[in-house]
């Protein structure tokens, strides 16, 4: 950036000692005032352009290293409950609790105290993302936060025996959080160009 901020201040002396030479030339009284205000709007453009391209990249930057910090960290979330069989749990209890296999029951998931530290630790800078992922990326946690209300120690589903409505009702806003993450994923994914494999 430093030679680009040379080569146009000498772009902008070139500039000048060519109006000094038509003033030379001219006696027109008013050039030197033209001269004066051509110098400072050289001046000024020169300092405006390397201060304008340094920061759009530093924001391109950020935005593409929050935006991949996000895609992992939503990936993850989706392939953990994957792996933990949340979703084929409830679907279980849900059909064992419709047809009165068990009686109204209690579901319980622990989670650590840092989960989705990347959303929470960056979610005054969600306007810097690309506004096809904002909405998408807020509803997803604002949906993930719901369940994991519902599930923790003195959640919903079991701070007292629940019955399958309880059951199908935190799992619809499961599955809508989990159809979120994986558009999220999938727009990111093309984006940025990644190949990283869908979450099964």
């Amino acid at each position: 950036m430093a030679d680009f901020d040379t080569k146009t201040v000498l772009d902008a002396v070139e500039i000048l000692k060519g109006l000094k030479t038509l003033l030379a030339d001219n006696p027109n009284p008013y050039l030197p005032v033209y001269s004066a205000l051509g110098g400072a709007f050289v001046g000024a453009i020169a300092t405006f352009f390397p201060n304008y391209m340094i920061e759009r990249l530093k924001t391109q930057r950020e935005r593409k290293s929050l935006t991949l910090a996000i895609y992992a960290e939503i990936k993850a979330t989706l392939e953990l409950m994957r792996l933990r069989s949340y979703v084929e749990d409830a679907k279980n209890l849900i059909t064992k609790l419709r047809e009165g296999v068990i009686p109204p029951t209690t579901y319980q998931i622990i989670f650590p105290d840092g989960y989705c530290i990347v959303y929470k630790n960056n979610i005054s800078k969600i306007g810097i993302l690309d506004p096809n992922l904002q909405i998408h990326i807020v509803q997803f946690y604002q949906l993930l936060e719901g369940v994991i209300q519902d599930v923790k120690p003195g959640g919903l589903l079991n701070s007292k025996p629940s019955g399958v409505d309880i059951f199908e009702s935190v799992l619809a806003v499961t599955e809508q959080m989990i159809e979120h993450g994986s558009m999220i994923i999938k727009k990111i994914e093309n984006l940025y160009g990644l190949h990283t494999g869908p979450v099964k």
